[in-house]
């Protein structure tokens, strides 16, 4: 799974959720630019995934 599509999987899940990114981010105790960097630059790691998956 390449870079923009995970970020998209977290978006499309955030939505279903009714959250924004910023919302998202701020529940998951991380920085919306950290999501935002997600979808061109880096991969997100294992403890910032785990954190995501409580919501």
């Amino acid at each position: 799974m390449n870079n923009y599509s995970i970020y998209k999987r977290i978006y499309e899940l955030a939505q279903k959720k009714g959250l924004s990114l910023q919302k998202l981010a701020e529940k998951a105790g991380m920085s919306t630019n950290l999501i935002y960097s997600w979808k061109n630059k880096k991969h997100p790691s294992k403890t910032s995934l785990k954190k995501l998956l409580i919501f």
